[in-house]
């Protein structure tokens, strides 16, 4: 939501009784959000009977902060309130969540973790795989099937570590996972801030066992991501009986994270996503490929998506994409396709030759392969005077690189995968180095 400036006057108007609150919120409604009528319920149902201390975090601070409230307590946690509204955790979280949609092909990989978790075989699941295979789309979709389980199944801790969206740092790693284990265990002691005491306190937490016996389930993803705090003494080997802990990590040649976190082998579960068999790209096709995509199912376009793809969980979703964005009309079309990847990234780099002298597109490539994190629309019309990205001319720029983007201009936009940035910038460099122009 945009009104975030007026958030303060109407936190003081509504709550102590002031019109101008009611009006303030009757102005939000003009913009038609599911959040704006939750908000409503929530400030009349609390109206003159908010904890002192919800007044005072949200007083003056983000409007968004407003609504986790009302959703929290929605799903019956309005007991922690209070916490949830000083939370600087979720809303860093929500880009990247947004982003990773689970479809098809890894139920048999999502029920293998599933298991662990029920009869808790082992107090560590380890999921891995090369990069693109889906490791965080199957365990942001775990998290969303727990969190939708209406108290039937774990309580479930998570955090994803992301270079791109900016979630690599130890304060907020550590620090969300504290945040919900703190809630989980009813700890009502205030947050520490310090690398030692958030590590203590992580320690503490995760010693403890779940009340009601309930299970606790703390996913950890992108192991790889993180800036240098992952090491074993987060990882101890006895765990309370009800704690189950799943990280991932991509795979690598000569990593063996299992070994490097000193975990003995008997405690690990290790579940490894591969490429796709013919049976999963079915599966995702029926899924994914939307009304129009239905001759996509039948066996001649299932083996040319098989052999271009070569199963590359990557490659499929976007030959996916096509399909159903109509850009691939035929099985015909579809043998047309470069095997391989690499073949495919070529593909879409001639794409981006055609393009390169549209005002602003250069610069807006090369703003994004150096970016820590996600552009805003606002943040790629003020990084520089001297580029051609100004309001009147970024939106142009942004349509000519649709596809190799994700994201929006609010949430902020980066390269569609780190497997495309990483190919991008070989080729950039290779270019830099030849003193070629932008050919693939």
């Amino acid at each position: 939501m945009d009104q975030n400036d007026e958030t303060g006057r109407v936190v003081r108007g509504w709550l102590n009784g002031d019109p101008e609150g009611r009006r303030l919120l009757d102005r939000l409604e003009d913009t038609p959000q599911a959040e704006v009528p939750l908000l409503r319920t929530w400030m009349e149902r609390n109206q003159g009977s908010a904890p002192p201390v919800v007044q005072q975090q949200i007083t003056g601070g983000h409007i968004d902060k407003l609504v986790i409230v009302a959703q929290a307590e929605n799903v019956n946690l309005g007991q922690h309130a209070d916490r949830i509204a000083a939370d600087p955790y979720r809303p860093r979280l929500a880009p990247l969540l947004r982003r990773h949609e689970f479809v098809a092909g890894r139920e048999k990989e999502m029920g293998l973790v599933r298991d662990v978790i029920q009869t808790r075989s082992r107090p560590y699941v380890f999921v891995t795989g090369m990069s693109g295979y889906g490791k965080t789309a199957l365990l942001v979709e775990l998290v969303r099937q727990f969190e939708a389980s209406n108290g039937a199944g774990p309580t479930v801790v998570s955090t994803f570590i992301s270079r791109v969206f900016g979630l690599a740092d130890e304060t907020f790693g550590l620090g969300n996972l504290c945040q919900q284990l703190a809630a989980a265990h009813d700890d009502r002691r205030a947050l520490v801030s310090g690398s030692a005491d958030l590590r203590a306190r992580y320690l503490g937490l995760l010693a403890k066992q779940p009340p009601a016996g309930r299970r606790l389930v703390i996913v950890i993803d992108g192991l790889d991501e993180a800036d240098g705090w992952i090491a074993p003494d987060l990882f101890p080997p006895d765990l309370p009986e009800q704690v189950v802990v799943v990280f991932s990590a991509r795979e690598a040649a000569e990593h063996d994270w299992v070994q490097e976190l000193q975990l003995p082998a008997e405690a690990v579960s290790q579940v490894s996503l591969t490429r796709f068999g013919r049976a999963e790209i079915r599966e995702i096709v029926a899924a994914a490929g939307g009304a129009d995509a239905a001759w996509a199912s039948e066996p001649p376009a299932l083996d040319a998506i098989t052999t271009v793809s070569e199963g590359d969980p990557f490659y499929v979703r976007h030959l996916v994409d096509d399909i159903r964005e109509r850009r691939i009309l035929s099985v015909e079309a579809l043998r047309k396709k470069p095997t391989g990847l690499k073949a495919y990234f070529d593909e879409w780099w001639k794409d981006v030759v055609t393009v390169v002298g549209v005002p602003g597109v250069a610069d807006l490539l090369g703003y994004l392969l150096v970016a820590r994190g996600p552009l805003t629309r606002d943040d790629l019309t003020d990084i520089s005077e001297d580029d051609a990205l100004a309001w009147d001319s970024v939106d142009t720029a942004l349509d000519g690189v649709r596809r190799l983007l994700i994201g929006d201009a609010d949430d902020g936009y980066t390269l569609c995968h780190s497997r495309f940035a990483t190919y991008s910038r070989t080729i950039a460099s290779t270019q830099r180095r030849d003193g070629s122009t932008a050919t693939a």
